[in-house]
């Protein structure tokens, strides 16, 4: 008797964000952060994502009375797992209690990833100039 043979299976894909979406992601974090919302910022980065540059924007969205996040033409770095871009950025906010605007300039440096289908921050680095 013959044994048909396994099904084979099916090949991996690899789905990567593209630089549109990225950018529409991109413009909705800068929105966010500006308008201090919290939430919508939340929104499009991948769950858990932490780290240092994460928690001092948290910090101003929660405190600044103002702030606004300028975000220059994106370059891409297509990576092997994941899409990433990165710009020069210039980040100006007005602390808590303060009178003076401060302001960074530096690159932001974002990787993309989808998260149950949708795109999302994956990684997010900024070196100041």
């Amino acid at each position: 008797m013959v044994q048909p043979l396994p099904a084979a299976a099916p090949p991996v894909v690899v789905v990567k964000v593209e630089p549109p979406v990225a950018t529409a992601l991109v413009k909705r974090f800068a929105a966010a952060y500006s308008a201090g919302d919290g939430s919508q910022f939340d929104e499009v980065l991948a769950d858990g994502l932490q780290g240092p540059v994460l928690e001092q924007m948290r910090t101003r969205i929660a405190s600044a009375s103002m702030r606004y996040l300028e975000v220059g033409e994106m370059q891409w770095l297509d990576g092997a797992a994941n899409l990433q871009a990165q710009a020069s950025v210039r980040e100006t906010f007005v602390p808590q209690g303060g009178k003076r605007a401060e302001t960074r300039v530096g690159q932001m440096r974002w990787a993309f990833q989808l998260e149950n289908g949708q795109p999302k921050i994956a990684g997010l680095e900024f070196r100041a100039n």
